[in-house]
């Protein structure tokens, strides 16, 4: 039998609970950081020059388990 996994939990940053894939999703400190912060920080990071974040494109989808 198989099926999907999400994980839900608060964002590092903000705070916000939201879903993603525990293995893929973007961290800090084993914390969990939500699409729309790593946008941001990847935004800022873009800005000043600094490498961006990867993503993973399954970071914020259900994992098949």
């Amino acid at each position: 039998m198989s099926g999907f996994m999400i994980l839900m939990g608060p964002c590092f940053s903000c705070g916000l609970v939201f879903g993603y894939n525990p293995d893929k999703v973007p961290s800090y400190d084993g914390q969990a950081i939500c699409e729309p912060c790593i946008e941001q920080v990847n935004t800022k990071r873009k800005a000043t020059g600094l490498p961006l974040w990867p993503v993973h494109a399954d970071a914020y989808e259900p994992q098949e388990v």
